[in-house]
């Protein structure tokens, strides 16, 4: 299987903005941007799948599950789908995409991570976002308010900072088990322990506890985290994504010290 080229999808997202002039956030009408780019977006039922992509030539209809509730979401598959439609269509081309093509960041699919790269980037700037979080430690406020001003999902939105701020790394749990996580482990070199259940000295045990989370980092043990110990405070920042979906994501960042 062939590396992802990420660049390129980036590189793609960037161009069109920069076709359209787009400067701010409140300008990213994403089905209003795939309409001009001769994508016709619909909102039908979609089986076992959250988008669809279907094309012939220099055509496509872009179809989003209409059992999508979260606005921020529909706006992500459609990103996604556009982001294969700019990268990936030749001839007659279909594609179906699920939730979990929406997590694949650094492993799996190469198409999938480079239409998430695409759609990231379209909808979250890096020259807007980025600015945003440069400098500043994350807290469950911060992303809160760049999910309302980017119209994203708070998951999508966190996915986003990290991928911007590699010193972090984020894990998904559910049911306080591990779901899925994004780091990379080039700029995160710490030994994550990020299979199976959540460690009970983890920040994001406390909400499946039935305790209460933190709105900032808070240090943890390292064996909350980590398979053996670093030098240096192991801090968490974990969001609860609520009740029904029984999910929280935890941020992790490792304050080294040095001598």
């Amino acid at each position: 299987m062939s590396e992802p080229d990420k660049r390129k999808a980036v590189h793609r997202a960037k161009e069109i903005l920069g076709e359209l002039y787009i400067q701010t956030a409140e300008h990213i009408k994403v089905e209003d941007i795939a309409a001009i780019r001769g994508a016709y977006v619909q909102e039908k039922p979609v089986a076992g799948a959250e988008g669809r992509l279907v094309t012939i030539g220099a055509k496509g209809i872009i179809t989003v599950n209409d059992k999508i509730e979260l606005p921020g979401k529909k706006r992500f598959v459609v990103a996604h789908e556009l982001g294969h439609f700019e990268l990936h269509r030749g001839g007659a081309f279909s594609i179906n995409c699920t939730d979990d093509d929406f997590r694949r960041w650094y492993k799996g699919n190469p198409i999938e991570i480079e239409a998430n790269y695409f759609a990231a980037e379209l909808l979250m700037p890096e020259e807007i976002f980025g600015r945003k979080i440069t400098g500043k430690d994350v807290s469950r406020q911060l992303i809160e308010e760049l999910a309302k001003e980017f119209n994203t999902t708070i998951t999508a939105t966190a996915i986003r900072f990290v991928t911007l701020r590699p010193d972090y790394a984020l894990i998904c749990a559910e049911n306080a088990e591990i779901k899925w996580f994004v780091v990379d482990f080039d700029q995160f070199p710490h030994p994550l322990n990020i299979k199976g259940k959540l460690h009970s000295n983890a920040m994001a045990y406390e909400f499946f506890n039935g305790g209460e989370l933190s709105d900032n980092l808070f240090t943890v043990e390292h064996d909350a985290w980590l398979n053996w110990k670093v030098r240096g405070a192991v801090k968490e920042l974990a969001i609860s994504l609520g009740r029904k979906y029984n999910q929280t994501l935890s941020f992790l960042y490792v304050e080294e010290e040095w001598d």
